[in-house]
């Protein structure tokens, strides 16, 4: 009897502390969210895999520019998620800061050892390009991803596939950084690399991972 009495006790004490826990914060819910938006505009490929069709017409931004651009929002990101007071949050909302937090300054850290170098944390660390990823890697996942129901999604593919140039030339910029200060991956990590290019760029168009959308086009087109 004892032991009920006990545990009806302690289910009544749980039961008044989540009683009197506050409610969920909603300038930080809608700091999450703001975040969550922002990544999703940062990363295209990323949004779209989330089925977010918003960005299915663009290609991340991997300039040296873009890249600075996200150091410092993470840094203000961090600020503002700090100047949250945890003790005035309730289970859940402290959890969520807490993984947050723990994340940016994880990512800060990384953009610190690169310094001004146009690498940083996240899709912007020091390997552009390796065998799981890269161009030829995230395309290709792309045009097997991707929604390509009606004439719409087709030109967001088309705009895409304009933007590939830029992108290529974006990334062997970083690659360069990389080279000029010893940010370089061992040969055997990226031996397979050339092999990965060539088959999303192969004499016949038509062969390219990248032409597949364009093989089977829906009744409706």
């Amino acid at each position: 009897m004892s032991r009920i009495l006990a545990s009806l006790f302690a289910l009544l004490a749980c039961s008044f502390a989540f009683a009197e826990m506050p409610a969920a914060d909603k300038a930080l819910a809608v700091f999450f969210e703001r975040e969550y938006q922002w990544t999703l505009l940062q990363s295209p490929e990323y949004a779209t895999l989330l089925g977010d069709e918003r960005y299915n017409d663009r290609l991340t931004d991997r300039s040296a520019d873009a890249v600075a651009s996200r150091k410092v929002h993470s840094l203000q990101a961090l600020a503002e998620i700090e100047a949250f007071d945890p003790g005035r949050l309730n289970v859940q909302d402290r959890m969520s800061r807490a993984i947050f937090l723990d994340g940016a300054r994880r990512d800060i850290a990384f953009d610190l050892i690169y310094g001004k170098l146009p690498l940083g944390a996240g899709p912007d660390n020091w390997l552009p390009v390796g065998t799981q990823s890269g161009p030829q890697v995230d395309l290709a996942q792309l045009a097997k991803a991707g929604p390509f129901r009606n004439a719409s999604d087709y030109e967001n593919w088309l705009k895409r596939l304009d933007a590939v140039p830029r992108l290529l030339a974006q990334v062997t910029s970083l690659l360069e950084a990389g080279i000029a200060s010893g940010w370089l991956p061992p040969r055997e990590a990226v031996i397979r690399v050339p092999g990965q290019l060539a088959a999303c760029s192969p004499w016949e168009p038509v062969a390219s991972a990248l032409f597949a959308p364009f093989l089977a086009f829906p009744e409706r087109i």
